[in-house]
């Protein structure tokens, strides 16, 4: 068997030694060029993210110009359909088809005046007949006291009667119902009008961005940067980024088909204690 003479290659200096760092392509690049990528990766994630917080407090402002802008609309569409219907806020008794409408409250507050004063005057009158004899002047003070104690039930039994300021007090009642019920009407046309007329959204507000999808924004361009990142520096083989990818893109397309807006629906806010 022979010698075995060791040989040595000489390799011309600045030639690149083929090899591979983690089966990523990294190997290949300057490491400057790598440098510069990675700095490049996070400065677009913080702009990214830089821009999604200036939209979520853009977006907060204009909702809150929006919510201005309705409820100016609507009042003036108030107003306006109010004038065109004959109709005011305050409601007023017809008494133009009424004409001897008598308000119930006046009517019991008279009552209880003439019910206390027919007692002063039966406690006068039995007064007077408990003296016995009584003079000329005495019998004309009984019969005065008994004409206006007379005059006073005919009131009480008449147009001050009881059931009487009830079925006025209902009567009442019902006109000023049927008064809230007609404002009401009106207020809600004035609302479907003002939603029409105003715009769901100043913004990108009304393609359906929130806050919540701003939020999921962020953490999405966060993982692909990420991925980006780790990627380059060889930590992440090219295997497993593309399942990653895979996945973010699969929980995105998946959550924008469960939660497909469907057509808005106006809200109605409750009308003010003035309205009612």
């Amino acid at each position: 068997m022979g010698t075995l003479t060791p040989t040595i290659a000489l390799v011309p200096v600045g030639t690149p030694i083929p090899t591979t760092y983690n089966g990523s392509t990294i190997a290949k690049l300057d490491p400057w060029m790598i440098l510069l990528i990675v700095l490049f990766s996070l400065l677009a994630l913080m702009t990214a993210l830089f821009l999604v917080y200036w939209y979520i407090n853009n977006i907060r402002t204009t909702d809150v110009h929006r919510r201005l802008l309705r409820d100016a609309v609507v009042d003036s569409r108030y107003r306006r359909l109010l004038r065109q219907a004959g109709l005011e806020e305050s409601f007023r008794f017809p008494t133009w088809e009424y004409p001897d409408w008598e308000e119930p409250e006046q009517l019991q507050q008279l009552r209880e005046q003439e019910r206390k004063r027919l007692e002063m005057l039966t406690a006068m009158a039995q007064e007077l007949r408990q003296r016995g004899e009584l003079s000329e002047e005495e019998r004309a003070d009984l019969q005065q006291l008994e004409w206006e104690m007379e005059q006073i039930g005919k009131e009480l039994s008449g147009r001050l009667r009881e059931e009487r300021i009830a079925e006025l007090r209902r009567q009442r009642e019902k006109l000023e119902a049927e008064h809230k019920a007609k404002l009401r009407q009106i207020y809600e046309q004035a609302v479907q009008e003002a939603e029409s007329l105003v715009p769901a959204s100043l913004t990108v507000a009304g393609m359906g961005i929130n806050a919540a999808f701003f939020i999921e924004l962020t953490a999405v361009l966060t993982i692909i940067f990420g991925v980006i990142i780790l990627g380059l520096v060889g930590v992440l083989e090219s295997g497993q980024i593309g399942p990653i990818l895979a996945a973010v893109a699969g929980f995105v397309l998946g959550k924008a088909a469960v939660q497909r807006p469907g057509p808005a629906q106006p809200h109605l806010p409750p009308m003010s204690e003035e309205r009612d």
